[in-house]
């Protein structure tokens, strides 16, 4: 009995050694190179973040003349790297275009219009990157192949293991993109083109249903530096369905109100006035307190307690967020409210 349990000890640990011999050869490229793959030869790249140095190594090797960065900001400032003052004068030689997209939602109708901006304008070769290289980077390069013309199907292949995709294990929602234009396309017996696909996405791509009217009331009396006030907006659901508030709960929807310092111009602040923002409260979240909102139903939610030390001008917006996704309704094709109201 002894010498079974030790045989069986040996081939299971021989079989846990080739699987991980087999599993690092046939994924080195997500283990060991960065993750880095050709989504179109020559032209489009997809990875994971990359250092400066690797950057650098990548831009001279392929040539790349351009990043897109899903994560939505510079990939080689903010990475952690020693590669030295030669990585960073290639990587300023890359045009960057940031492109934030989420991984774990679905992009909204303007996220989608903006990477699809930034692969129309970006020079190529370029590199398309978020912080693995896995569900946001093949989002962007199915994207990219229904741009050129290729079939879904091999948009779908983008979301695959062998690109460290984990699929639905891990609870990923992208490929779902995928799915709804699939839809769309059957539903008018249609097959796909790059023309369509774009019309799609600008005239009929929904990620959810909820729409909202807001509008900012004008306060009863003049408001005062250093005394607390109140402001109050009015929200009507304009969506087929029931907005389900439920913010107590921490999965609902709930108001949300930013504030900034602004010049005597509203599109610009003086350094003065920019000065102040960073005394402002910033962004500020209210919940409605109501279980949901029945389409057409209105409501007034109060955002109470604020106070603002210095006096001048400030702007206002109002936008409502779903809470469980942090998905705006901006995103869904909301507008959101704004008032320039003036503190003495």
């Amino acid at each position: 009995m002894k010498s079974w349990r030790h045989a069986w000890t040996r081939r299971a640990a021989w079989g846990l050694a080739l699987a991980l011999l087999v599993l690092g050869i046939t994924h080195r490229a997500y283990f060991f190179e960065g993750n880095l793959h050709p989504v179109l030869e020559g032209e489009v790249y997809r990875a994971a973040q990359p250092t400066a140095q690797r950057l650098a190594n990548w831009t001279e090797a392929l040539g790349l003349r351009a990043v897109i960065n899903l994560k939505g900001n510079a990939p080689v400032h903010g990475a952690a790297d020693d590669g030295g003052a030669s990585a960073n004068r290639d990587a300023d030689s890359l045009a960057f275009h940031p492109v934030r997209i989420s991984a774990r939602r679905l992009p909204s109708p303007a996220e989608t219009q903006r990477l699809i901006a930034a692969l129309d304008s970006a020079p190529r070769p370029l590199l398309i990157h978020c912080h693995g290289g896995t569900d946001r980077s093949g989002l962007a390069s199915a994207v990219t192949l229904l741009l050129e013309g290729r079939s879904i199907e091999e948009a779908r292949e983008q979301f695959a293991l062998a690109y460290g995709y984990p699929g639905r294990t891990l609870g990923s929602v992208l490929p779902d993109f995928l799915s709804r234009y699939e839809g769309w396309l059957t539903a008018r017996n249609q097959p796909h083109t790059p023309e369509r696909f774009r019309d799609w996405v600008a005239r009929d791509y929904v990620v959810d249903y909820y729409e909202a009217e807001l509008a900012i009331e004008a306060p009863a009396q003049s408001l005062r530096a250093g005394e607390r006030f109140s402001l109050f907006v009015n929200v009507t659901n304009r969506s087929p369905e029931a907005i389900p508030m439920r913010c107590n709960e921490g999965a609902g929807v709930r108001l949300s109100l930013r504030v900034e310092a602004v010049g005597d111009s509203d599109e610009s602040a003086s350094a003065e006035d920019a000065a102040l923002v960073r005394r402002t409260p910033g962004e500020r979240r209210f919940c409605d307190g109501a279980d949901e909102l029945a389409p057409g139903e209105s409501t007034r939610i109060e955002a109470s307690r604020y106070r603002i030390a210095q006096p001048g001008r400030y702007a206002w917006s109002a936008d409502l967020v779903d809470e469980h996704r942090e998905h705006w309704f901006q995103d869904m094709g909301s507008a959101r409210a704004r008032s320039v109201l003036t503190l003495r």
